[in-house]
This record gives structure tokens, C-alpha cells and sequence, in this order.
């Protein structure tokens, strides 16, 4: 009997058939006034008319009425309403399948969900929390956490592998996010285009539109090569450039860094494959594995029998048995690398030792001790971290715009939009300055 999945993550929302992906888009929509496009046709007008785009109405699912409602389009359920139509109709309509939904969803979230199935005619043979199908489909007795980068926020959940997959707890960050990654990814990207080719990519909606076309591509390349070759054609020419990966894993770095502080103790770490497939994301979080691409598909196929189905009285699956022939092997949860704290902040040719005492800088280069008027960003050193504190300025970490406070580390790039003042935290041992 064909067995339909669909993976309710909002940073690619990809159907299943028989193990196989029969569709895949992101959860984005696009409301006109006589038409919503959702997903992958969506994100293809996304910056010709960005004003009518939305990209939180998975995460969010609720009926509160969006500021630009149509006749068509009054709410998050409606957008989620068209992007699941095109998915359906882009997997052959199918007319049942598995949802797997991520774990911050509450039931009334849920509930929702299933009218908007009902509503797109679509039988639901069972509903289960993502990351519990996920550990239930590939891992070995013990306790993970398992990692899921959604477009605007980080799950974290928390399960338990002994003669059941328990979900433990669930954490949602959302300070982090892929979109969060691909903005300071395409600005990192027109960047070295306007410096090593002299062209604004930016400056036009169309040529703006082939970088978040090929984006996606390029981040790929990023993490299996030492640079990347970028490229876009405008008007019968070729216009290049070459970035080093090492910038991009410093973005990815930049936002996987927040992760980290919330990895509970005691766990081994298992990255969803979205995430694992980014510049440098797996290594920040190392120790830690990635969960294959199909994990979900794997945990809802090998338990199918457990998730009930039909719709009366739908049953949320949070408890699966445990695989029979799990594919990965156990690692050890404590053995997490020590991170040297930054001692110093390097200014030019200056290195200012850090502290407890703020130092507070300046888009032209400036570090001072002391609050100034225009000081709007300073950094902390405590044991255990350095803290970027921002209020009002437009500092920016590995090219990700900082809002509030973050932790950097040592090789990070503090720098302030339209300046040329680079700022680097750094380690300088004893035996450096002896």
C-alpha cells in the first residue's frame, strides 16, 4: 500500500511517497489581488514584489486576520490552505497522508491543521511529531536532542530512546532561523560582487531575484568546496565573483552559535538534514550527526501500525517504538569541545583586552571605555562567553544583523552596515605576550 508522508517543516515542506520526494517547497506565499502563488512560485516573485510576501504562516497557524487580507486570503490558515493545494497538486493529489508536524504546534494549532487538510480534501492517515519520527526511524537507545532549522526559528527537542521513543521536552529559539542565514548569505554574496565585478545586484529587482534563485546552490557548494564561483547574467553580460567558503561558514556559524547555548546537557545532538547541509553547521555543533534526509519518512514507515490514522479521533504520536535496525551509532553526549573564550579585541592594530567592563565601539574604528553619545554597541567578557550588546545601531556579526545580544567568539567579524571598521575578537595566550 503507497505510503504518503508529508514533513511539515516550513524551510523546504516536502511530501513523501514511498520513500521517494514527490514534492518539495518552501512555506512561502505571495498574495496578489486577483491570485496567491505558495511556495517554489512564490519564492520566485518574492523580490519583484516583496511587500506582499509572507513567510510565517506555518510557524504561526492561527486565524488572526493578515494586515493586507483579500477576499481570498484572510489569515495564516488561508496561506498554509493554498501552499498545501500546490503541494498536492504538484505530488499527483494524493488522497491520504502522514502529517509530521514540528513540536512547538499546541492543539488548537493542531486542530487547525487538520481543518485545512480536510478542507484540501486530504484524508489524514496519521499525525506525529517530526523529531520523535525522526529518532524512531535511525537511532540507538539513548537521549538526543534533536536540532530542526525552520525559516524563522530553531526546534530543539528533547527524546528519550529505551524500549520507547519518548518526546522529553520541547525549546523553541527563535533568534535563529534559515532566513536569518540566506539574508547575511546574500549580502555577504552582492557584496564581493560589487567589490571584484562592479555590480550592484541589489540596485534591480530582477537581478536581486537571481540571487535568491540561486542562493540555495551556492550554500550547497559552499559546504563541499574551499570557495565558490558566483555568478549572474544581466543584460548580456557575466558578472563574477569568487567567495571564500570559510566567509560562508562564519554567516551559518554566526546563528548556530545561539543554538549551541540552549543544547540541553546530557545528549547527543542530531541535526535535521536541512540544517546539516549548510556551510559549517554541523562542525559548530560538533559532536553531533545529521539525521538522513529521509529520517522521518523512515520513523512513520517502519512504525505505521502505531500512528492509528482515520479521521475520526485523530491521535498526536509524541511515543513511537524504537527502530529494529537503527543506521546510527551511539556518540558519547559529554564529549562537546571546550571553547576558548576571546581575551582581546582586535581594532586595526590594537588589540583591547576584554572584561567586565564594556568597551564600547564606533563605526569609524573607534574603541573607547567610556559611554559615549554615539556608542550604541559594546562588548562584555565574562568565564564563560563575550557578549555583543546592541541597542539602536546597526551592528552586524559574520554579516547577520544583531538585535538585542549575542555571543561571539574568536575569528568573528564585528562590523557596522555601510562602515569599514572591522572589529575581531581574538585568543592571546600567555605565552604570546610573555
Amino acid at each position: 500500500m503507497t505510503l504518503n508522508v508529508i514533513e511539515l517543516n516550513d524551510a523546504a515542506v516536502r511530501v513523501f511517497r514511498d520513500g521517494v520526494v514527490v514534492a518539495s517547497s518552501p512555506g512561502v506565499a505571495l498574495v496578489e489581488s486577483r491570485q496567491v502563488l505558495a511556495g517554489n512560485a512564490a519564492m520566485a516573485r518574492s523580490e519583484l514584489n516583496p511587500r506582499a510576501v509572507h513567510r510565517h504562516f506555518w510557524q504561526r497557524l492561527n486565524e488572526d486576520p493578515l494586515a493586507d487580507s483579500t477576499r481570498h486570503c484572510r489569515h495564516h490558515a488561508d496561506l498554509a490552505y493554498h501552499h498545501l493545494l500546490s503541494l498536492l497538486a504538484t505530488a499527483g493529489r494524493p488522497a491520504e497522508a502522514v502529517l509530521a508536524v514540528p513540536g512547538h504546534y499546541d492543539s488548537s494549532q493542531l486542530a487547525l491543521l487538520l481543518g485545512i487538510a480536510a478542507a484540501a480534501d486530504l484524508n489524514i492517515g496519521g499525525l506525529v511529531d517530526s523529531a520523535v519520527a525522526a529518532v524512531a526511524g535511525c537511532a540507538p537507545a539513548g537521549r538526543y536532542v534533536v536540532v530542526d532549522l525552520h525559516q524563522h526559528h530553531v526546534t530543539l527537542t528533547t527524546v528519550a530512546v529505551s524500549d520507547a521513543v519518548s518526546r522529553i521536552a520541547v525549546d523553541n529559539l527563535e533568534q535563529a532561523g534559515l532566513h536569518r542565514i540566506q539574508a547575511a548569505a546574500t549580502e555577504l554574496i552582492a557584496d564581493a560582487l560589487m567589490s571584484q565585478a562592479r555590480f550592484d545586484a541589489r540596485h534591480d529587482a530582477a537581478t536581486a531575484q537571481l540571487l535568491c534563485d540561486q542562493l540555495p546552490l551556492w550554500l550547497v557548494r559552499g559546504a563541499e568546496h574551499e570557495d565558490v564561483q558566483v555568478a549572474i547574467e544581466h543584460r548580456g553580460r557575466r558578472f563574477q565573483a569568487r567567495i571564500a567558503a570559510r566567509d560562508l561558514v562564519r554567516v551559518t556559524t554566526m546563528v548556530v552559535a545561539t543554538i549551541s547555548e540552549h543544547l540541553p546537557g546530557g545528549c547527543q545532538v542530531l541535526v535535521g538534514a536541512g540544517l546539516a547541509a549548510l556551510p559549517g553547521a554541523l562542525a559548530a555543533l560538533a559532536p553531533a550527526q545529521a539525521l538522513p534526509a529521509d529520517a522521518v519518512y523512515r520513523g512513520v514507515a517502519e512504525h505505521r501500525l502505531a500512528l492509528g490514522g482515520g479521521s475520526p479521533g485523530i491521535h498526536f504520536s509524541t511515543r513511537l517504538p524504537p527502530s529494529r535496525a537503527p543506521l546510527l551509532t551511539a556518540l558519547a553526549a559529554a564529549d562537546r569541545p571546550t571553547v576558548r573564550v576571546p581575551t582581546h579585541l582586535l581594532a586595526g592594530s590594537m588589540a583591547h583586552p576584554l572584561s567586565a567592563q564594556p568597551l564600547y565601539l564606533h563605526a569609524d574604528g573607534a574603541v573607547a571605555s567610556a559611554r559615549g553619545a554615539a556608542a550604541n554597541c559594546a562588548v562584555t567578557r565574562t568565564a564563560a562567553r563575550v557578549l555583543l550588546q546592541v541597542n539602536g545601531s546597526d551592528a552586524r556579526v559574520n554579516g547577520v544583523a544583531v538585535n538585542g545580544s549575542c555571543t561571539v567568539e574568536a575569528g568573528d567579524h564585528i562590523t557596522f552596515s555601510g562602515g569599514r571598521a572591522l572589529f575581531l575578537p581574538i585568543v592571546v595566550s600567555a605565552s604570546s605576550v610573555a
